[in-house]
């Protein structure tokens, strides 16, 4: 190769060398969260337990903004943040915590402390999926974790009364903390909600909603999630059936109580039966046939 040419290949590749190390690594924005919180006392409310911490992780998704889980922040008394490979400790404030889609947004002040640019969400998931889970080895080194979607289904949040559409994962290796970011596509697919060592199976909150909580919690007064407003059951019992004069060739669900002050409450009774919500129709259990994820609990 002569000079001239190997000068010109350099001028060539040159910018896109700067751009891969300009570019800000999950490394960048992976930070471990220390919570100190304190509860009340369930049967003495006035009265609060000793404080406690909890450890979980966040990702850096705008200047000076992280996303975690709810839990991992909840009965907060303080938050820390510690990057990779460093001591340094910086304080957090909790800006809006959703305990409805367990997810929630702090900031640091000033926001050159963490200043790394805005992330993307990643596509919808489906099953058959890979994904990386970002999180800390014992050297506080980043490590990342292949795992697969398994399933989409309806979950519990943790110790919570909320249900939440979750992508079920099986992981490589263990996970070691709630709030771990799922990456797909070098955009952001989720947080893990829980993780299980002994099938190696985690939750995670799903990118819609997390494309949509960061979106509401820069719109005031924060919104968060509508609610369907009342609480329902199975429809299977024959005798319940045919006292509510339901036929064989129908399937629904039975509203069972409305909570007070939804709008529902101006339409729904006790003992009515939804035969289709949104013009989709259930089953007796409660499911429909949903054309992203399958059959899926309404």
């Amino acid at each position: 190769m002569t000079a001239r040419l190997a000068a010109i290949v350099i001028a060539l590749a040159l910018p896109t060398l700067l751009r891969a190390a300009d570019a800000p690594t999950i490394a960048d924005r992976l930070v471990r969260i220390t919570t100190t919180y304190q509860t009340q006392n369930p049967f003495q409310p006035w009265q609060y337990q000793p404080p406690a911490t909890r450890i979980g992780y966040g990702l850096l998704v705008a200047p000076g903004e992280i996303l975690t889980t709810e839990h991992v922040v909840r009965n907060h008394t303080h938050v820390e943040l510690r990057r990779a490979r460093t001591g340094d400790r910086i304080t957090a404030e909790v800006r809006i915590a959703d305990p409805r889609l367990n997810l929630a947004l702090l900031t640091v002040s000033p926001p050159g402390a963490l200043d790394q640019p805005a992330i993307d969400a990643a596509d919808f998931l489906h099953v058959g999926d890979t994904v990386t889970v970002a999180q800390f080895d014992d050297a506080d080194d980043l490590q990342l974790t292949g795992g697969t979607v398994t399933e989409m289904a309806v979950n519990a949040l943790p110790d919570g009364p909320y249900s939440l559409l979750s992508c079920r994962l099986l992981m490589q290796i263990n996970v070691d903390g709630e709030g771990a970011p799922v990456i797909h596509s070098n955009r952001i697919a989720g947080l893990v909600n829980s993780y299980q060592p002994s099938t190696r199976i985690a939750t995670m909150v799903g990118a819609p909603f997390v494309a949509r909580f960061l979106a509401d919690a820069h719109t005031a007064p924060y919104a968060g999630p509508a609610s369907a407003g009342f609480i329902w059951k199975p429809l299977v019992d024959p005798t319940k059936r045919a006292w509510l004069r339901i036929d064989d060739a129908q399937h629904g669900i039975q509203v069972i109580s409305v909570l007070p002050g939804a709008p529902t409450e101006l339409v729904l009774r006790p003992r009515d039966v939804i035969l289709r919500w949104d013009d989709v129709a259930l089953d007796d259990l409660g499911y429909y046939t949903d054309p992203d994820v399958g059959r899926v609990e309404f």
